[in-house]
């Protein structure tokens, strides 16, 4: 069995990330336990929503 990989439009990952953030911030957790608290809620592997941090963090963005 093949599996598609969802695609997740730029709204999408802002909001992943954005969260993910709230939470370092908030709670004092790291990146990584953030996201695997955040990212797997809202349908996504807690390794794109880490990648998705880092390239935003790398551009300046969130």
């Amino acid at each position: 069995m093949f599996i598609v990989p969802k695609k997740f439009d730029q709204d999408a990952k802002d909001r992943v990330v954005g969260l993910i953030d709230d939470r370092v911030l908030a709670e004092g957790l790291t990146i990584s336990i953030a996201c695997q608290v955040v990212a797997p809620k809202l349908g996504v592997s807690w390794h794109s929503g880490r990648q998705w941090g880092q390239q935003s963090r790398r551009s300046g963005g969130v």
